[in-house]
């Protein structure tokens, strides 16, 4: 049995939809940029790099406000392409748009299709839109789209002006933790006036969220909807709970909190038109947020010893990551080796089941207690698993920024894959090049499907992520014979699959 097919038979609907028809997302670009005035609330001369200056000189979101003036106006700069003008805000190590994009392209639209809104708000757009994935600008996010598996490659420019950015969700994580954390972050974000049910913001640092609503997919000519209860913003990072997704960052009246996950965004498809954010290219990421996306040009090899059973593996140090070089081969209950022969333990490591690999029995910490087949459950993170110490079964997150290192989704297989051991395809050769010393190993897996069998030795490697998907899945990086690139995916909690284990920080 392949492992796609024990997939699919275990895959849940995902809550997410695919991402829109953005084949063409900017294709109107040549001819529809346009200026159209563009509000630049909150200009006055205050320092908008201290976060209460710029609290106290937050006014009406009334789009009657004058746009800003370039040399006049503090923080205030112009977008070449239409002559549109924004106010900018420095919050923490960050320079953010502190007004939504209004920058006319095709595939994005004014609210209820009034101008006045496009100068009140700013425009929404689709995901393809917003990434440029006709590539006008960049390359970076070229090519993403509906039906398509993509790993942008931040940072992704997008539709915003030179020197700026779409922000990725490790971006936005660090200004949601700047601004007071998930369940504060909101408040201090929203504007001071616009939100109904008495869900206005105190706009501390002067980012002025409005509640511009969104408008629904389908070809990008749906109803609008929610104006004054919510606010979303398109991430240049992608979703792999389904073929195209994309990841949203949220502010509802009704919370003061946020709704932005790395994993997976609130409910919404990527062809739903939702507003831009810009970031500047001279933002910074303080350590300890995964900024990983630098491309190494060393690898620093070494070794470590788990202390349980003596057991000596390779690492590999890659930009701000350590990894295990090889697979786990750790002995205990729930745990196997390929077809029950020692001889493959010693050559792949072990195959584990995830309530295994995450120590849901609170073995060695309570991180993981009670993941398993058939539960959901809330892991503190990072989860030590089934690893020595020191060291922790990697979230998505974490297999993410290796993937980024390795050249993205659609190279990182061939990087990644060890130089030997791959069966060959149609005359070719499996193997990979191996150029980080990662050395995955085509260990394939174990499977529980109508009684207990072993697949795909030679053919892939399946390797655990500590992020659950529902009561049933994990999220797991596996990578093919066939295949130049990696795929992070929904797998069965009760399949047997390889562990690599990374460094604590």
């Amino acid at each position: 049995m392949a492992l796609k097919e024990f997939l699919m038979i275990g895959a849940v609907a995902a809550v997410l939809a695919a991402c829109g028809d953005d084949s063409s997302s900017n294709s109107a670009s040549n001819s529809d940029e346009e200026s159209s005035s563009s509000v630049c609330k909150n200009c006055d001369d205050s320092s908008s790099s201290k976060a209460k200056s710029s609290s106290s000189s937050a006014k009406s979101s009334s789009s009657e406000k004058k746009p800003c003036v370039v040399g006049k106006d503090k923080n205030c700069f112009e977008d070449e392409r239409d002559g549109q003008t924004y106010r900018t805000v420095k919050i923490g190590t960050q320079i953010w748009m502190a007004e939504n994009l209004n920058f006319k392209v095709g595939n994005s639209a004014c609210y209820d299709d009034e101008k006045s809104n496009c100068t009140k708000y700013g425009r929404l757009y689709t995901w393809g839109a917003a990434i440029d994935s006709v590539g006008k600008y960049g390359e970076n996010a070229k090519g993403c789209g509906n039906g398509k598996h993509c790993t942008p490659i931040p940072p992704v420019r997008g539709i915003c002006p030179e020197g700026w950015h779409l922000p990725d969700t490790i971006e936005w994580r660090v200004l949601i933790d700047v601004a007071g954390g998930e369940d504060d972050a909101g408040k201090a974000l929203k504007s001071k006036n616009g939100w109904k049910n008495d869900g206005n913001g105190t706009d501390e640092f002067g980012f002025s969220a409005l509640p511009v609503g969104g408008r629904f997919g389908g070809s990008f000519d749906g109803d609008y909807f929610d104006e004054g209860l919510r606010a979303d913003f398109w991430t240049s990072s992608y979703s792999y709970r389904v073929l195209g997704g994309a990841i949203d960052m949220g502010l509802m009246d009704n919370s003061d909190g946020v709704f932005m996950d790395v994993i997976s965004s609130r409910v919404g498809s990527s062809d739903r038109g939702y507003s831009i954010r810009c970031l500047n290219d001279e933002s910074t990421i303080p350590e300890g947020y995964g900024n990983g996306y630098v491309y190494p040009s060393t690898v620093v090899k070494g070794t470590m010893i788990d202390e349980r059973d003596g057991q000596t593996y390779k690492t590999i140090t890659v930009g701000s990551q350590t990894w295990m070089a090889e697979n786990l081969n750790f002995e205990t209950d729930n745990s196997f080796c390929y077809n029950d022969s020692v001889s493959y333990c010693e050559r792949f490591g072990r195959l584990y089941l995830w309530s295994t690999a995450m120590d849901s029995a609170e073995t060695w910490t309570t991180n993981g207690n009670g993941c398993g087949y058939g539960k959901e459950c809330s892991p503190t993170y990072p989860v030590r698993g089934v690893c020595p110490e020191g060291w922790h079964l990697p979230d998505t997150t974490e297999w993410r920024v290796l993937i980024y290192a390795a050249g993205g989704e659609s190279e990182a297989g061939k990087a990644l894959k060890s130089a030997s051991g791959w069966n060959d395809y149609e005359e070719k050769s499996g193997n990979g090049t191996d150029v980080y010393s990662f050395s995955a190993l085509p260990a394939g897996f174990r499977y529980y499907y109508e009684g207990v069998g072993y697949d795909d030795k030679g053919d892939i490697a399946v390797f655990f992520s500590s992020t659950e998907d529902d009561r049933l899945n994990m999220y797991c990086m596996s990578t093919h014979e066939d295949d130049d690139g990696v795929e992070l995916w929904h797998c069965y909690k009760d399949g047997g699959f390889s562990v690599r284990c990374v460094k604590d920080e």
